[in-house]
């Protein structure tokens, strides 16, 4: 997950060129600056604290961030191009309808942040931390989430498509009406998540473990088996039937039903035989 970031106590306040390329910055204070449309190419940022600052419909393109911080900030419309962000944290900001083509994060917190309407494509997450997020009506194209966890974050209505999840914990996430398609999901742990009618199309999944989470809607997902097992003997044997009875994508596209009414009836034959075991013991 993402390690703790340090920020440097020392800055120097300075104001936002509106037009920036190639130039590095250290250690520098951005606060309550208005730069509407601005343009930062080829430039790096590190050390970098920004505050209350206004930088919508801004242009950020093959621009490093190392180490910086954004606080209330707002960013609507921008565009992000070719970026890396390393050990960055973005808390508190307002992000919407904005565009990440080919950006990279690396050990990096978003948090308690509006990001409803934007745009991923060929962007990738590693060792990084989503909390309290708005992500609402996002479509994410060829996106990579490794080693990160997802957390009390708004997903409703999200497109996912040719995407790749490897080791990711999502928890506590509205994920209703969400759509993926031909995307991976390897060692996946979902836990006290809403994905109600999620729709999976041409989908795989590998190590697939989910706690409190209705999959009865779930359409067209194919299983293989997960790697973390429940405990008692009627989790183990519940858990195992989605796995046999889950549609394939050639199936006709409506709700599967079948799993609860067979996970009902096996736990209460068991309940029954366990029940005549003891009377017969008793002698009753």
């Amino acid at each position: 997950m993402a390690k703790k970031t340090f920020f440097p106590q020392t800055r120097c306040q300075s104001d936002f060129p509106l037009l920036t390329e190639k130039e590095i910055f250290h250690r520098k204070s951005f606060s309550r600056q208005y730069a509407l449309y601005a343009q930062s190419k080829n430039t790096e940022f590190h050390d970098c604290v920004f505050e209350f600052c206004e930088f919508s419909f801004s242009l950020w393109e093959n621009v490093l961030f190392h180490n910086c911080l954004f606080l209330h900030c707002s960013l609507e419309g921008a565009k992000f191009l070719h970026g890396k962000w390393e050990n960055c944290k973005i808390q508190s900001c307002d992000i919407l309808k904005t565009q990440w083509e080919r950006c990279h994060f690396q050990n990096c917190i978003l948090k308690k942040s509006n990001m409803p309407g934007s745009w991923f494509s060929h962007t990738s997450f590693i060792s990084s931390h989503w909390k309290e997020i708005d992500l609402e009506q996002s479509h994410f194209g060829y996106l990579t989430l490794e080693n990160t966890k997802v957390a009390h974050s708004n997903l409703k209505n999200t497109q996912w498509e040719a995407c790749h999840f490897k080791k990711v914990f999502w928890k506590n996430l509205q994920m209703g009406y969400c759509s993926f398609s031909n995307t991976f999901f390897d060692h996946i742990c979902i836990h006290s998540s809403d994905l109600f009618y999620a729709r999976f199309y041409e989908c795989k999944a590998e190590s697939l473990c989910t706690s409190k989470v209705d999959t009865t809607n779930w359409q067209n997902l194919s299983y293989s088996f997960p790697s973390c097992q429940p405990l008692s003997i009627f989790s183990r044997l519940l858990g195992v039937l989605p796995f046999f009875f889950s549609p394939s994508s050639e199936q006709e596209e409506k709700p599967f039903l079948l799993y609860p009414f067979l996970g009902k009836a096996l736990f209460c034959f068991l309940a029954g035989n366990f029940v005549i075991r003891i009377c017969k013991i008793l002698g009753i």
